[in-house]
């Protein structure tokens, strides 16, 4: 079982499926409505820190690239980004930096101001030049969630199944006969978009299903950690997609 709908949640989803699970997937609205739908929709590589940050970011936009050749809905674009120089300052800075180590893993070059133009023909007025990187991409986050669903329902219509206006809210153990198995898989929302009381209502339900021995696949941010263990569950660092 995955709880949430958003895109965490709805990727939680695909890759259970896609590794043979049955999923039954909850969405405490008719429809996602958040972040995951409101927002510009950047696969974003070359803004991540050195680091694990970067790795989980590259590992990311391969990802995207490879489910979005199956599921066109998704949207992805592999057209890169430019940040463009306004001033001598800003060009100083951003040349600087494409001749520094860092810029290599994050397929990062500096445009002088014709090459922008010839990159980018929208781009107007004077400019200085640009950073380009090749590697940031972009989704349609009003879409992607929906093509994810419907490639989902399509491909394993018999292990998917999608429950808009549920919002898990208590646990209780079930045969495996019956229409929610006793083996579960719980995915909860970061912490940062809830009240203190939806936060503690959630600590509350970890320490259930703690006690009843159902498995437990969080995030580890906030409160949670010190509630559970690793060894009590997987916990998943907040930059991980998957």
């Amino acid at each position: 079982m995955v709880a949430g709908g958003g895109i965490v949640g709805t990727w939680h989803a695909f890759e259970l499926i896609e590794a043979g699970f049955a999923v039954d997937h909850l969405e405490a609205d008719a429809g996602p409505t958040g972040a995951s739908v409101r927002n510009f929709g950047l696969v974003w590589v070359s803004g991540r820190r050195s680091g694990e940050e970067l790795d989980v970011a590259q590992r990311a936009r391969r990802r995207w690239e490879e489910v979005g050749a199956d599921i066109p809905g998704l949207g992805f674009r592999p057209t890169g980004s430019l940040t463009v120089a306004n001033s001598a300052t800003e060009r100083d800075v951003m040349a600087a930096f494409a001749r520094h180590p860092d810029a290599t893993p994050r397929a990062i070059t500096f445009l002088e101001p014709e090459e922008v133009r010839h990159c980018n023909p929208a781009v107007r007025g004077e400019v200085a030049g640009a950073l380009h990187c090749v590697a940031d991409a972009v989704v349609e986050p009003r879409h992607a969630l929906g093509a994810l669903r419907q490639h989902l329902a399509a491909r394993a219509p018999e292990r998917y199944r999608f429950h808009p206006g549920h919002r898990v809210a208590a646990v209780g153990a079930r045969t495996a006969s019956a229409a929610f198995a006793s083996r579960r898989v719980i995915k909860f929302y970061r912490p940062g978009r809830w009240s203190e009381a939806q936060i503690l209502e959630e600590h509350t339900f970890l320490l259930e299903l703690q006690a009843a021995e159902i498995p437990v696949v969080a995030t580890a941010v906030g409160g949670v950690p010190a509630v559970v263990s690793s060894a009590e569950a997987c916990l998943i660092p907040p930059e991980d997609p998957l």
